[in-house]
């Protein structure tokens, strides 16, 4: 919906435990435009773990972290390649 709040919520705005938003998430996992959460996933990206464009938390990762963590010798290269064309689609 518009705006979701409960344990699974999917739409533009919303407060969950899983939340999935094309604006602003908050929850437990946030995926989002703006994603506030434990587990935040976004263009800009507020937690615990933090994985976005603009990330910021105790665990963050930007997307150019992303991409030097791609050229890393010690992970399989399938998920380096992944990783690698997350953050140039991304761009």
């Amino acid at each position: 919906g518009g705006v979701c709040f409960g344990g699974l919520c999917l739409g533009l705005v919303g407060m969950g435990g899983l939340a999935v938003c094309l604006v602003f998430a908050t929850g437990g996992v946030a995926v989002g435009a703006l994603a506030v959460g434990g587990l935040a996933i976004g263009y800009v990206a507020l937690g615990g773990g933090a994985l976005g464009v603009y990330a910021l938390g105790s665990d963050a990762s930007s997307l150019r972290e992303l991409s030097e963590m791609a050229r890393d010798p010690y992970i399989p290269k399938w998920l380096g390649e992944l990783i690698h064309h997350v953050a140039d689609s991304a761009r």
